[in-house]
Parts: structure tokens; sequence; C-alpha cells
């Protein structure tokens, strides 16, 4: 066996028939034995990184970044993801991002980062969209520049963590305006109504709805969310995970509405050993996307032949989402004050501003009975 030629890179194999598990691997050229490669034994980025650092320190000495030719894609955005775990920073969203990024960004080098391959993704994403999901709207540009956002992310946190020896820029454009869709009320009590005849879903489903319409959280929140973080006594909500850093999707604490603390102490009883509110059989549930879309094609074929509108017209738009959006336009509806609000919400001032402001009754009121 010869020395070590060049940098040696860790790279993901998925399974295949010479390898049974797909786990992360150590490639390097041999000086006399030619390619090589060695497994980590794990599919797990960090525990792979801490292997191939150790590898490379008893074969290589000190470990230094690597130029941006030598560093995969998967590599940088599997870094970002490890890191923000780490951090114990929410990846949920990340994790999204960096799915619908590997198939096209994966093994590719960094160094193929640049304006025109930022516009081959764009054409990629859309294709991609389409071909899937053929009755589906379009994908938004909004979306491929949030996904892109997370690339850029995960490029500056590379170079931070020193795995690339230098930055790439990414000039993304400004995300465009978006109009806000939310439920009426008369569909937000359709939606309970049908979530509580689903076969499965009615023991965890209607009390996700009922955590999501009556405070507007983000879903990750009402799904972390424990029993141990709800005082029924004096009416407090701790969103906040404990060891959990504060980031932009900011979790302050809120009050308990009267509405939902009836309907939280009765599930209660029927629950009283979980440890998570939104639970099945005592385990959390981790992601509520097909309950929540079954519950809600009942309401499309009810509202469709109750109103005698075509199927595909009726809420062509609803996700988990659509909950906090209701919420904050409601609010606005009833003229509530708009610093309890951002604090009732989890909410920027300038977010409601922009975005739900209109719906409030005092809206713009002065200068247009001025005339």
């Amino acid at each position: 066996m010869g020395v070590v030629v060049g940098r040696p890179s860790l790279v993901p194999f998925r399974k295949t028939k010479n390898r049974k598990k797909p786990v992360f691997y150590i490639t390097w050229t041999d000086s006399i034995e030619g390619s090589k490669e060695k497994s980590t034994k794990t599919k797990d980025y960090a525990e792979a990184l801490e292997y191939f650092n150790r590898w490379r320190l008893r074969n290589l000495g000190q470990p230094t970044p690597r130029t941006i030719n030598e560093v995969l894609i998967c590599e940088v955005l599997e870094f970002y993801r490890a890191n923000r775990v780490a951090a114990k920073k929410h990846v949920e969203r990340a994790d999204y991002a960096i799915q619908r990024l590997k198939p096209f960004w994966g093994d590719r080098p960094v160094s193929v980062v640049n304006q025109q391959t930022l516009r081959d993704y764009e054409e990629y994403r859309v294709e991609f969209h389409e071909c899937r999901f053929p009755n589906r709207e379009p994908i938004s540009d909004n979306t491929i520049i949030r996904e892109l956002g997370v690339l850029r992310a995960a490029l500056n946190n590379a170079y931070r963590g020193k795995l690339i020896n230098q930055e790439v820029f990414i000039d993304l454009p400004p995300q465009s305006f978006s109009e806000i869709t939310f439920f009426t009320c008369k569909e937000a009590i359709g939606l309970l109504f049908f979530a509580k005849r689903a076969a499965r879903a009615k023991d965890y489903l209607p009390i996700f709805l009922a955590v999501g319409f009556l405070t507007g959280r983000r879903k990750s929140s009402i799904l972390e969310l424990r029993w141990k973080d709800i005082n029924l006594e004096t009416g407090i909500i701790r969103w906040q995970r404990e060891g959990a850093i504060e980031t932009n999707k900011r979790r302050p604490v809120g009050a308990l509405p009267k509405r939902l603390k009836r309907i939280l102490t009765e599930h209660r009883k029927k629950h009283p050993d979980d440890e998570y509110v939104v639970s099945y059989n005592g385990k959390q549930i981790k992601d509520i996307k097909k309950s929540f879309g079954d519950a809600v094609l009942l309401l499309r074929r009810h509202l469709s032949e109750k109103t005698n509108t075509e199927y595909d017209q009726v809420l062509t738009r609803a996700y988990p989402h659509m909950m906090r959006h209701s919420c904050a336009t409601w609010l606005m509806q009833k003229g509530t004050d708009k610093r309890e609000t951002c604090q009732f919400l989890g909410m920027t001032e300038d977010t409601l501003d922009r975005r739900y402001w209109s719906h409030h009754p005092d809206y713009q009121k002065g200068p247009a009975n001025a005339f």
C-alpha cells in the first residue's frame, strides 16, 4: 500500500448489490493501488464526518479546508444539516429543501455553482413538479428561491466551518408578493367536523386543528407541544422547547384561549398518560400532512355538492400553515390590538402590517373618512 495522493472525499453511496446498506464512504487515490474506498459504517453524516476527520488525522495529519473542486455539494448540505442539529435548531424546512436540492446538485462539486446552473435548477424544478404533480398548480418562484436560499446558507456554513477554503456567493432575487389564503369560520368548522369522523385520525387530528385555529402557531410548534408545557390553571402555554435556541421563527409564551382550555381539559381526561398533545397510542405524531389532506378532500366534496360548484374550484389551496393565516386574519377582523396580537401569535409587527393589517376595521380609516 502506497501513500494517499491528493485530497480524500467523504461521499454517500446508496444501497447497491455490493453495498447492502446506504452509508457514507471515504474515497481517495493511493499512489500504488489507485482508487480506494473505505466505509464509515454509518448513514448519519455527523458520525461519518467525525470518522472521516479521525481517518484524515491518522493518514494526512491535521485536516485543512478543501478546495471547491474537491467538495461535493451533497457533503455541504449534510454538513449544514448536522450543524443545525448540533445547535438544536429546527431542521424540518431545511430537510424539505435538501431533499429537493440533492437530485440536481448532490453529485456535483461546489465549483459548478454559478448564475447559469442556478437558472438550470429553476428549469429542472419546474419540469420535475409538472411531471410528478400534473394536476397541481405550478410550483411558485418563491418556493424555488427558498430552496436556493438553503443552498446559499449551506455554502456559507461550509466556509465558516472550514469545510471549503473560499466563499461562494449566490445572488438570489427577492421573493415576490403572494396573496394570503385563509379558511373562513364555516370552512374551519367543516374541517373539524370531518376530522372527528376520520377512521384513524379522529384521535389526534381534531385536537391539532383546534390548537392550530385557536392559537395560530406553526405546525411544528403544535406537533412538538407537550402537556407539561401547558398550565391549564394559569392559562399559559410555553411553546419554546427546553434547551432550544431562539430563531427567527419565534416561539414566545402564549395565552391559552378559554375555548381551547375546555377542549384541552376534555382531551387530557381521555389521554391522561400521553406526553405529547398531538399523539396516537401514546406516541408523538411526526407529520400531519396526509390526515390533514384527507379531511380537506372530504370538506371539498361536501362544499362542492352543497354549493353546486365544480370540485376543482373549491378550496384549491389548503395546507396546515393556513391555520396560522386564518387565526391572524380573524383576529384582525375582530379589531384586536396590534401589539397583543403579535405577542399572541409570536409574530413581528412588520409581518402583521404587511400581510394581515388590511383586514382590521381601522385599516386606513382616517384617510378614507377624510373625504
